[in-house]
């Protein structure tokens, strides 16, 4: 069985956890191929002649493939195609989020540069952040791919972000709103709902977080790497390829 990663920075936390259990003998004849652009709101990637081809991308962060023979293989090569990590949502960290700046929660406490921006529902938040979605080059390969595939894609969700973020004094809600973690929570809520109807749309399968408790909405700090609060940990990573090997009736 061959199995297509697409993804962007968060590929090689589950590139990592692939490599530490595909040479067990549950894993025989199953091939996992990688084919990532790093960048927060997703992978740019265009099909041409049934085939990715890079759209635009960081000169920081070029694209890279592996094995490299990925790079010539069409999508009808593979048995199965994950997208990861779609949605990133999060009003950042210590950085400009257009999406979150677009207007702000009303019943959050806007404050600082905040109360220049125009108050919205939650509802019409979440309007805004179904449209603002659609533009992030994630879910544009995502349509992409769904229109030249017709084999299963699965599509795992942008983790929630470290519980860690609650100590940063620089963290984007906090000097954004009064209230961040409740602020949080609502747009992750959003986010998640505006995700299952563009999945659903799609004809894609959007995996589950990890089993695990989201303390507060926000992953538990053990499950993200040390360095951000960004990215999942290879044990994060791990979680998401056996929810994937589980929907494909692969036992591991």
């Amino acid at each position: 069985m061959k199995l297509l990663i697409i993804g962007n920075s968060q590929a090689g936390a589950l590139k990592r956890a692939w490599e530490a259990r595909h040479n067990t003998a549950e894993t025989a004849g199953i091939e996992m191929f990688f084919n990532v652009i790093p960048g927060g709101i997703g992978p740019d990637f265009l099909v041409v002649d049934g085939r990715l081809a890079v759209g635009s991308h960081g000169e920081k962060f070029p694209p890279y493939c592996a094995p490299p023979v990925t790079i010539d293989m069409s999508l009808n090569d593979f048995d199965a195609i994950l997208i990861s990590a779609l949605g990133h949502f999060d009003g950042g960290f210590a950085y400009t989020n257009q999406i979150t700046r677009a207007a702000v929660l009303a019943d959050c406490g806007p404050r600082g540069e905040a109360l220049k921006r125009a108050p919205v529902s939650d509802s019409c938040m979440g309007d805004l952040m179904a449209e603002m979605l659609e533009l992030q080059p994630g879910i544009r390969t995502l349509r992409r791919v769904c229109r030249a595939y017709e084999g299963p894609i699965y599509v795992q969700r942008f983790p929630r972000i470290s519980e860690a973020i609650l100590e940063h004094a620089n963290w984007g809600l906090r000097l954004w709103y009064e209230a961040p973690a409740k602020a949080h929570r609502i747009l992750a809520e959003l986010r998640d709902s505006a995700m299952e109807e563009i999945a659903n749309g799609t004809g894609a399968r959007l995996l589950d977080y990890p089993d695990f408790d989201h303390p507060r909405g926000f992953s538990p700090r053990a499950m993200m790497r040390d360095s951000d609060c960004i990215h999942q940990s290879d044990a994060y990573a791990d979680l998401i390829l056996d929810q994937l090997c589980e929907r494909l009736g692969i036992v591991t």
